[in-house]
């Protein structure tokens, strides 16, 4: 069965360009990981919480770490 939405690159990248993307694909997800493990996040439900905030007279600051 085919993927019915294929990454754009695929229709046209060889086996070896592939590769090469998903290598980097996988590293730029590994460094984000990376990044937030040592860095820290924003909980998401202070971000939820000050998304619902918006357009009320309670309105939220932004939430920061």
């Amino acid at each position: 069965m085919d993927k019915p939405n294929p990454h754009p690159a695929e229709l046209t990248e060889t086996a070896e360009e592939r590769a090469a993307r998903i290598a980097r694909e996988e590293q730029t997800i590994e460094q984000t990981r990376r990044s937030l493990t040592e860095c820290g996040g924003i909980p998401l439900e202070d971000v939820e919480a000050w998304v619902d905030s918006w357009d009320t007279p309670d309105e939220l600051p932004m939430p920061r770490k």
